[in-house]
């Protein structure tokens, strides 16, 4: 237990833990370089629950925002074309 008064001091630096732990053998197989549209090549993090040999090998990065208007607001919300770009005229829909 602390004392009133008493002092801890603590190393620290910045890591990036990432780059180690793609070098590590146990853990290289849950990390995966992936293409992202803005960032360039990134590695990311997987899934810890293994699927089959080669079921992750088609991954992608998640949409960046408003990438899937057009399909959620006319395929699965039913907009018209006229809507929606009355939507996106208006600034409702970016």
């Amino acid at each position: 237990m602390l004392e009133l008064g008493e002092i801890i001091l603590f190393q620290f630096g910045i890591k990036n833990p990432l780059l180690d732990a793609k070098n590590f053998d146990g853990l290289r197989s849950f990390f995966g370089l992936l293409q992202h549209p803005v960032l360039g090549e990134i590695i990311a993090d997987g899934s810890p629950i293994r699927l089959s040999p080669g079921a992750t090998s088609d991954w992608k990065s998640s949409p960046l925002l408003g990438e899937a208007n057009r399909y959620v607001y006319l395929d699965l919300l039913g907009l018209t074309e006229q809507e929606f770009a009355a939507y996106v005229e208006e600034g409702i829909i970016a």
